[in-house]
């Protein structure tokens, strides 16, 4: 399973991930409980927009 976030900036989503790992993944009460597997985390940057046209 995937989950895509979307923020405004880099350091919005690194703050994020920082909080996920320190208040979420770092507790096995709350791990144990939701996943089966570790979770992982990555940043992605969008580097380039195609432009839709209507139609």
């Amino acid at each position: 399973m995937a989950v895509l976030l979307d923020f405004d900036t880099k350091d919005a989503a690194t703050v994020f991930m920082e909080k996920l790992r320190s208040q979420v993944w770092n507790k096995p009460e709350v791990i144990g409980q939701l996943m089966m597997a570790a979770p992982t985390a990555r940043i992605l940057e969008e580097v380039a927009r195609e432009e839709q046209g209507a139609g």
